[in-house]
């Protein structure tokens, strides 16, 4: 399935996650350069395959990035003095049981059966992709946990059915909207949670987001991955 166009259909109302045909916004922002006479491009945008390539990579490699993070805070605190490292080594900070802890959650993240080494993707993420993805998984906690939703997203979606409510004619029927009003628009969808929470609404939405890691989460989420609440436990690197 292309992850750059993605539609879900959620009854009542339609759910379309889309994005225009720029490349990633980190990845030359800039359209292709040319010459004052027009002649070839001295540089090329990447290919959407390859941005795909990139985010799927970076997912790919998270555990083992996510590992050299850990490491490298270990490290951090094995440089200290003595008398610091004490302090924060013993109770009430525990890091280096904290950072076990977190080795530990990482070996839990869910891997494939094939190894990413055959994949025709393997090798093509750079350190902002990997970035990418730890923020994705993040952004999981944030929009697909009730603690994030009732923290950031329930009071967005509030405000934006109040405005909705007030500028939107009323229908006989508010179980499915069927009149212009109903179609919204949602750029930066990320990972699709309002959508999904206005489409329960009624509403036809049409997501735009330009983030393939977003793209690919929401493809994830959406379609079918989730049985229902609790279906995943996340640890955010």
């Amino acid at each position: 399935m292309d992850p750059s166009a993605v539609m879900y259909d959620i009854a009542p109302g339609k759910v379309a996650g889309q994005r225009d045909n720029g490349a990633d916004d980190d990845l030359n922002e800039a359209t292709m350069q040319t010459g004052q006479n027009g002649e070839q491009p001295l540089r090329n945008e990447p290919t959407e395959l390859d941005v795909s390539y990139q985010a799927l990579d970076s997912f790919d490699k998270y555990a083992t990035m996510a590992h050299m993070t850990v490491h490298r805070r270990r490290q951090n605190l094995y440089a200290l003095p003595s008398s610091n490292f004490q302090v924060l080594a013993n109770p009430p900070f525990n890091l280096l049981d904290n950072l076990a802890a977190v080795d530990d959650a990482i070996d839990n993240f869910p891997r494939g059966e094939v190894s990413a080494a055959d994949m025709p993707w393997n090798g093509f993420a750079k350190i902002h992709d990997h970035n990418k993805a730890q923020s994705t998984l993040r952004q999981f906690y944030r929009d697909w946990t009730a603690e994030g939703f009732a923290r950031e997203i329930e009071p967005l979606l509030n405000m934006i059915l109040a405005d909705l409510e007030k500028y939107s004619p009323p229908l006989a029927d508010k179980t499915l909207r069927t009149n212009e009003y109903s179609n919204i628009l949602l750029p930066g969808s990320g990972l699709s949670r309002l959508l999904l929470e206005l489409t329960l609404r009624g509403h036809n939405v049409t997501g735009n987001e330009i983030s393939y890691h977003q793209l690919m989460g929401s493809q994830f989420i959406l379609n079918g991955n989730a049985s229902g609440a609790n279906s995943w436990t996340i640890y955010p690197g």
